[in-house]
């Protein structure tokens, strides 16, 4: 039997202090309602009934859990674009002059003109128009052709050519050629590589031993038609080039803020523990509160836009040659002999080279190159021998060049012709480079 160690009353409730369990043996007196304390403090009893042993023994009431708060998933995000592979960006040009330009003094340098732009980018005429500017830095091929007439009798005349560079001669750049015959015209054609600065210039110079020699245009003749031939043509050309990197792809939008998950609701709040007799919070436990829903997923990000495609990068060559001779009688204009390609669609650099002889004195010779069975505008080249000065004994240089544009299915070939006899055709190749 428990005994009774203290007591209280609280708003008419008994509260007691036992040593041991009150409900055991004959039980503790006490009205119902009575509290029981144990002294060590492990316990809490309730009377329950009017008998001495009808007490229970309670526990604590534990509040129930708040519920999980539904927390939406964020929307990944967007895939960063792709960057742009690297490209290679070239410059060039193609200037020439239809005017004949003269040389009054002898023994002087004098500087050739341009006066039109065939295409051009990255380089332009400038002031005065003997200068060519290269706008962006880099490596670069120079090339021209000069029609060069003698124009009165006399012992054999020289005229030398050279290039200059922001008004310095270009060291071993110059040429000379020399024309024996009276009302003779002969080509001049030669080249050099390069390194540019931007704003650098250059200017194609001459001087001229006797005022006789001069730079020719010819006019748009007829029967059949035929383009202007210039006086003076410039190609240039840039060979090597580090591409600008393609444009990094823009980054993805940041995936939309996924949807607040809903609250969970409210545990059940335990039952208020009957108040002890040391103030100890009575109650059954309550029980765990049941868990929030999980929160909606959030919508999944949009995907980043693809990095712009950088430009294409490299530099496509083509060439084709011949060694066996090419005899050519023919008045009117005839492919000479292996002398064509068809390329890939897209703009080329065309060049041609070669060396020859006619056998006949007074023969007028043409050659040109020509697109799709048309002749390509400033590219026909012409040697008249009226002053005897070609003979079968007597080779003399072929070279002309143009900016041809095709579409893939288009022949760029060379084409020539004779007034009179044999117009012989050496080793020669013609060499394309796209740009």
């Amino acid at each position: 039997m428990a005994t009774i160690k203290g007591n209280v009353t609280c708003d008419d409730v008994l509260y007691l202090s036992v040593d041991s369990d009150p409900s055991a043996g004959a039980g503790t007196k006490a009205p119902i309602g009575s509290h029981a304390q144990l002294t060590d403090g492990n316990g809490e009893y309730y009377k329950f009934g009017a008998g001495d042993t009808q007490w229970i023994k309670l526990q604590q009431g534990v509040q129930g859990s708040q519920g999980n708060q539904g927390q939406g998933t964020q929307g990944n995000q967007g895939t960063q674009g792709t960057i742009g592979t690297g490209g290679v960006t070239g410059y060039y040009g193609e200037f020439y002059d239809s005017t004949t330009q003269t040389f009054p003094t002898a023994n002087t340098v004098f500087a050739i003109t341009f006066n039109n732009t065939q295409i051009a980018n990255g380089t332009s005429i400038g002031s005065p128009t003997s200068r060519i500017v290269i706008a962006n830095g880099g490596t670069y091929v120079f090339t021209y052709t000069l029609q060069i007439g003698k124009v009165a009798t006399g012992t054999a005349e020289t005229l030398t050519i050279w290039f200059r560079k922001n008004g310095i001669d270009i060291p071993a750049s110059s040429n000379d050629y020399t024309i024996q015959s009276n009302n003779t015209k002969i080509f001049s054609s030669t080249g050099m590589i390069d390194n540019c600065n931007s704003g650098d210039y250059y200017e194609l110079v001459v001087s001229a031993d006797n005022t006789d020699l001069q730079i020719l245009s010819l006019p748009a003749r007829i029967t059949p038609t035929r383009p202007l031939t210039p006086s003076a043509i410039l190609n240039i050309s840039q060979v090597t080039y580090a591409g600008v990197q393609g444009n990094q792809g823009t980054q993805g939008r940041q995936g939309v803020q996924g949807v607040q998950g809903l609250n969970g609701a409210q545990g059940f709040q335990g039952s208020q523990g009957f108040q002890g007799n040391q103030g100890f919070q009575s109650g059954v436990q309550g029980f765990q509160g049941t868990q929030g829903n999980q929160g909606l997923q959030g919508t999944q990000g949009v995907q980043g836009l693809q990095g712009t495609q950088g430009f294409q990068g490299g530099i496509t060559s083509q060439e084709v040659s011949a060694t066996a001779d090419d005899t050519i009688t023919s008045t009117t204009y005839v492919v000479i002999n292996s002398m064509t390609v068809t390329p890939a669609s897209g703009t080329y650099i065309v060049m041609f080279s070669s060396s020859a002889n006619a056998s006949a004195t007074g023969a007028d010779i043409n050659y040109a190159i020509h697109k799709a069975a048309v002749i390509v505008a400033q590219s026909e080249r012409n040697l008249d021998f009226n002053g005897g000065a070609a003979t079968n004994g007597f080779d003399t240089a072929l070279h002309t060049q143009a900016i041809v544009t095709v579409d893939g299915t288009q022949a760029i070939d060379v084409r020539g012709k004779t007034s009179t006899g044999n117009f012989v055709v050496h080793e020669r190749n013609i060499i394309l480079i796209k740009v």
